[in-house]
């Protein structure tokens, strides 16, 4: 079995500033101008994912929210929206617009002049087509990344809840444990992709229901999961490409888990991550690869990212919410040691006092003790009475600003508002595309 949790130990490696430093001098521009480079449009797929990384490392994103302000704009004026089918466009798009400190639920201008709340349209209010999941798994995975960056607050009556959404991931998972974009299975980074979603929800107390019959916890989903991909990690560290390596280590950070304790009888995942790099500091596709790969660098670039963040003790790549308040960090970081060094003996010889510790950190931090799951294992063991713990409504903190829908009736029919549809996924014939971000 993997674990969980693990001791975090600092090492060093070429930072993901050096690296976005090298993908600059490749675009013949700098570090400084990078994102009002001409090799970069933003609303374009892979721009977009290098002004996130940017807008991570503290760059100054001004230039390409403007750019951004005017491409939604210019979208919606002239087509009613981002896409007439993907709602990873507006997952995408508002994960870059917080990254760059742009607020996605007051954004640009729908055709009545008034700024749009993507966040609502490409989540919880999405009625561009039938279901959030009509292009795939992805789509509800990263419509709850996007809910949970900010932990914006789903109204009562909106389309789909996060409880929803949810439900609907876990309806994708194959009896291995892994995860698709359909319901067949199979896919490293669609299954990683996964776990970066389910990271906030892994110590929930609720099971939910499963196609089949029977229920599964979110943790016992991560535990399957986290086996699949273990037992197909390479011994060079490695899933033979950077990029569903890449993948597999932001979802590691995402759960705590640090990379360079993940092996499977040979180099860890960081060691087989960084084996793709080139002289000039960026990052190939394949080992084989003699040049590096725009897609497959900024992957790495944000994976190493997340190993940073990992490092010193910062919030998950994803989640944009404020640095957590000294104290809490400080006591969920002290639990987490404690809980690393004791044995499952001496764990449960201390078990309530460490459940009490645990149960003091607020509801929507408790994602952060990476071992929480041991220790609820623990409490189930001794008899004692677990309390009922759902971050699906931990979650809901954050009001968005007042902007309107945004959407003409270009591409939108009417929805029916006020119910929680846990929606029929409708499959989609998918590339054979061979990166990971092809559908976002």
């Amino acid at each position: 079995m993997v674990l969980a949790a693990l001791l975090l130990v600092q090492t060093a490696w070429a930072s993901p500033v050096q690296s976005m430093e090298a993908l600059a001098r490749a675009l013949d521009t700098d570090y400084e101008h990078l994102l009002t480079s001409d090799r970069l449009a933003p609303g374009d797929a892979i721009s977009d994912w290098v002004a996130l990384i940017t807008g991570r490392c503290g760059g100054d994103g001004t230039a390409y929210l403007q750019g951004m302000e005017d491409y939604v704009t210019r979208c919606y004026a002239e087509n009613g929206g981002l896409s007439d089918s993907r709602a990873t466009e507006w997952h995408r798009i508002s994960l870059t617009i917080l990254a760059l400190g742009g607020d996605p639920t007051a954004f640009a201008k729908g055709r009545d002049g008034r700024p749009i709340n993507l966040v609502a349209e490409g989540t919880y209010q999405w009625n561009v087509q039938d279901s959030l999941g009509f292009q795939g798994l992805n789509g509800w995975l990263y419509a709850l990344l996007t809910l949970d960056a900010k932990c914006y607050t789903v109204p009562q009556d909106a389309k789909y809840s996060r409880a929803a959404i949810l439900e609907n991931i876990l309806t994708y998972q194959a009896e291995d444990g892994s995860f698709n974009l359909d319901q067949g299975g199979g896919s490293v980074d669609m299954t990683a992709m996964a776990l970066q979603a389910l990271a906030p929800y892994r110590h929930s107390t609720v099971a939910y229901p499963l196609p089949s019959g029977g229920e599964r916890t979110v943790d016992e989903a991560v535990t399957a999961a986290l086996d699949w991909l273990h037992d197909r990690l390479a011994k060079d560290g490695t899933y033979k490409n950077s990029c569903s390596t890449a993948q597999v280590v932001l979802a590691l950070c995402d759960l705590g888990i640090d990379p360079r304790h993940f092996s499977h009888g040979g180099s860890s995942i960081r060691d087989g991550l960084l084996s793709y790099e080139t002289k000039d500091g960026l990052f190939r596709y394949l080992a084989e690869d003699e040049t590096y790969d725009m897609m497959s660098t900024e992957q790495v670039v944000l994976a190493l990212s997340a190993m940073q963040r990992l490092d010193d003790e910062q919030r998950r790549i994803f989640d944009f919410r404020d640095e957590m308040a000294p104290a809490v960090r400080k006591e969920i970081d002290t639990l987490n040691k404690d809980l690393a060094a004791l044995s499952p003996q001496e764990l449960d010889t201390k078990v309530d006092a460490l459940y009490e510790r645990y149960l003091s950190i607020p509801a929507d931090e408790r994602s952060y003790v990476s071992g929480a799951c041991t220790l609820l294992d623990a409490v189930k063991r001794s008899g004692g009475a677990i309390k009922e713990d759902d971050p699906t409504t931990a979650y809901d903190l954050t009001a968005p600003t007042q902007a309107h829908g945004g959407h003409s009736d270009m591409w939108i029919g009417a929805a029916a508002a006020g119910a929680v549809v846990i929606a029929a996924v409708v499959l989609v014939i998918r590339k054979k595309g061979k990166k990971s971000h092809e559908h976002i």
